[in-house]
């Protein structure tokens, strides 16, 4: 299984399953046959409704319909952030690796070139490609600087659930220098705690030694925690105790 580092924004390394090319064969015959459903619907409307001619109606096809359902993934992508519905049911995700948001033009260059990698050759493009490149990225992907991973066995943390603490009364700030820091470092901090247990690799696991130098030394602590999970969690309560 191929693995995706990414340094975010904030400087903290999270580390990502890339999307097998199964998921992604698999997500796209999905999507291939949502887009083959919405066609026939939409076509059936209009004919009863509108043209009650086969002919027409073929025209109407070629010029409006076929044109707009080709713009599915780009349009989907961008509402979904990321996703399209086969995507979403695989459980798997577009994200840049620079750990920045994909934009338009990001999902733009991905859907222009899936004409070229995945339609004109029946994805012997794109599926080389992902399986030669070290973060399975087809030419889209490395043109857009981004990456398909799995979403499955990982779960994303929300702010509301840094919050559920137990009781605050008579609780003694340890870290007060915390509050240098953002509510999206809280959530990279929790998100890095929970791969560490659901991963526990080597690689996560020097991934939070990393983590917590850098914090003791931007903490200014005379020494370097010993717990590093319980060390964290204090920075996240302290955190919350002192902004909420």
């Amino acid at each position: 299984m191929k693995k995706i580092e990414i340094i975010t924004t904030q400087n903290v390394p999270i580390q990502y399953e890339a999307a097998d090319l199964k998921d992604r064969i698999i997500a796209c015959i999905i999507d291939f046959i949502i887009i083959i459903i919405l066609a026939l619907l939409f076509l059936f409307i209009i004919f009863k409704l509108v043209f009650r001619s086969i002919e027409l109606t073929e025209t109407f096809a070629l010029i409006v319909v076929i044109p707009v359902l080709g713009l599915y993934h780009l349009l989907l992508e961008n509402v979904m952030r990321g996703q399209t519905p086969g995507k979403k049911i695989m459980g798997i995700k577009v994200i840049k690796l620079n750990g920045d948001v994909p934009g338009f033009i990001d999902y733009f260059i991905r859907w222009l070139f899936q004409w070229i990698e995945i339609y004109s050759c029946t994805g012997s493009i794109a599926a080389l490609m992902i399986s030669a490149t070290q973060n399975a990225q087809r030419l889209g992907d490395i043109l857009a600087n981004t990456a398909v991973i799995k979403t499955k066995g990982f779960r994303n943390i929300g702010l509301n659930e840094l919050l559920n603490l137990p009781s605050r009364e008579n609780y003694t700030v340890k870290y007060p220098g915390v509050t240098r820091y953002s509510d999206e470092d809280m959530l990279l901090l929790k998100q890095l705690m929970e791969r560490n247990k659901l991963y526990p690799n080597d690689t996560n696991a020097q991934l939070l030694e990393d983590t917590v130098d850098k914090m003791t030394e931007q903490l200014q602590l005379d020494k370097r925690p010993y717990d590093n999970f319980r060390f964290l969690q204090e920075v996240i309560n302290d955190y919350i105790v002192l902004t909420r």
